[in-house]
């Protein structure tokens, strides 16, 4: 509405909003030339808007329409409109019928039903990406397509520098992160290979959102954690002291609101300002003025709150707390300041968790953007992604779950001469040997009694293997183990769980 008495005072505007809505809308909606809404409120009042005959209908970040079967989408649907404009910054973000759901809108019809379109095309582009199904789709779409790029809209805008700064995990996290990945895998790969991974994706997002709090801060997982525990709030902390020191304004996203109400006590006690907006937050354009305008060195904003919609040019460094697979909601996030009005260079800052899931992330972060490029790109740069149409595959699911690679040593580390004797220890006894994937959960499961309180001296007695080579797993060194040795161990488990139950 702002936006619309800067550039338009002629137009007269109806916000479609609060208490009594419905009523000035039937009284007053013809009389409008502009009515302002939100996709919640298109949903719940669909019946009285679809009522009224609009010039055209247009829809800002579309990407909300782009499940085909939701209510939105339905809604938005019923419009009656002679122009259906779509606007949005990543048509498609996980699959090629996201395309189709803000197509049907636009142009109802042009790319025939779901279930044609997924004939049509979608199966052949995961074949063939590259291929001629996939050119013909991009001929269909773009006289209906206008792909602008921000490189070729803002030749002027100041230079994005990106920056990953690796947070390596202290030893109690890591012992914490290992034994929660080390359960997570298990209770995954009895769901998938009871239901099939296809069935499983449940229990697969939930390990997965599990293991990335337990990156960011194990506090989220296990409230009896300390806050010192997590390696990247310390992080954190170090890149708002460099950029209050600095003179520099920051907006910080995280998906987890917890999070952030959990970093904002230390920001309290260090006296350091800054604004706040999540879902529940009220007053979500007066909070916004204040930072524009005001002195606050930070804002802490959830992603799905604040991560479109925004203007934040005041800030010319963007955080981003804990990186999601999609880089076209990071991207989106980033643009809050990266955008017209930005004067000044723009760094954005990712801290990612070395060793675990977050790293891993990464990889299916470049199948996304691949996949965005197999319908939109230009004939000159066909695209190569196959395996990113597929969805998750029951490799990426190990990947993701697997436990930690090296990271902070412990101290005491046995020398390398030593170390090397343990290791050929079993291969000269001709002993079967464990393999890499069951050394790794044998690691996770030593993490977790060493954690526990068994004394690590008794477990290595008790698995008749010497102190040293317990010690070189422990700090995540690829040794040589015996099957017989790793079931010794796992019996101190049983008996410990045994022990304690209730």
């Amino acid at each position: 509405m702002a936006e619309a008495t800067r550039f338009t005072p002629g137009l007269r505007v109806l916000v479609h909003h609060g208490e009594g809505r419905r009523a000035r809308l039937t009284a007053t909606g013809s009389d409008h030339d502009i009515v302002v809404t939100t996709y919640a409120l298109l949903r719940r009042d669909v019946e009285e808007l679809a009522k009224l005959s609009f010039r055209a209908a247009i829809l800002d970040e579309a990407q909300n329409i782009k499940n085909a079967e939701a209510d939105t989408t339905r809604a938005a649907r019923r419009l009656v409109a002679r122009m259906r404009l779509a606007l949005t910054g990543t048509p498609v973000e996980n699959g090629v019928g996201e395309l189709w759901s803000i197509m049907s809108f636009v142009n109802p019809g042009m790319l025939g039903t779901a279930h044609e379109f997924d004939e049509r095309f979608a199966r052949p582009i995961v074949e063939r990406p590259d291929g001629e199904v996939a050119a013909e789709l991009r001929a269909i779409l773009r006289p209906f397509v206008l792909r602008r790029t921000k490189a070729e809209v803002l030749v002027d805008l100041p230079p994005k520098t990106e920056i990953e700064r690796t947070c390596i995990l202290g030893v109690k996290q890591k012992r914490l992160y290992d034994a929660l990945a080390l359960a997570l895998r298990q209770g995954v790969k009895k769901d998938i290979e009871k239901r099939g991974l296809a069935r499983s994706q449940i229990s697969v997002l939930t390990a997965i959102l599990r293991l990335r709090q337990m990156a960011c801060d194990p506090r989220l997982v296990e409230p009896s954690a300390k806050a010192a525990d997590s390696a990247k709030r310390a992080a954190f902390l170090d890149v708002v002291r460099e950029l209050v020191h600095e003179g520099r304004r920051a907006v910080v996203f995280s998906q987890f609101v917890e999070l952030l109400t959990l970093w904002r006590e230390d920001l309290d006690r260090e006296h350091i300002a800054y604004e706040y907006l999540d879902g529940s937050s009220t007053g979500r354009g007066a909070i916004v003025e204040r930072f524009q305008t005001g002195t606050a060195p930070l804002f802490l904003v959830s992603l799905k709150a604040g991560g479109a919609g925004l203007n934040l040019t005041a800030a010319d460094t963007i955080v981003h707390c804990d990186p999601w697979w999609n880089p076209a909601v990071l991207a989106q996030a980033t643009d809050r300041a990266h955008r017209i009005g930005q004067t000044r260079p723009v760094t954005v800052i990712r801290l990612v968790a070395r060793g675990t899931i977050e790293e891993k992330i990464g990889l299916l972060e470049q199948k996304k953007r691949e996949l965005a490029e197999a319908v939109m790109g230009d004939d000159a740069d066909p695209t190569r992604a196959a395996a990113a149409l597929g969805g998750l595959t029951q490799e990426d699911v190990d990947r993701l779950l697997a436990v930690t690679g090296t990271g902070d040593a412990e101290p005491s580390v046995p020398s390398e001469p030593d170390a090397r004797r343990d290791e050929d220890a079993p291969r000269r006894a001709g002993a079967e040997l464990l393999t890499t994937p069951e050394v790794d959960e044998l690691r996770a499961l030593v993490r977790h009694l060493d954690g526990t309180g068994v004394p690590r001296n008794e477990l290595a007695k008790r698995a008749r293997i010497r102190p040293s080579l317990l010690a070189l797993l422990l700090i995540g060194h690829r040794i040589r183990i015996t099957r017989d040795a790793a079931a010794r161990i796992r019996a101190v488990d049983e008996e410990r769980r045994r022990r304690f139950a209730p």
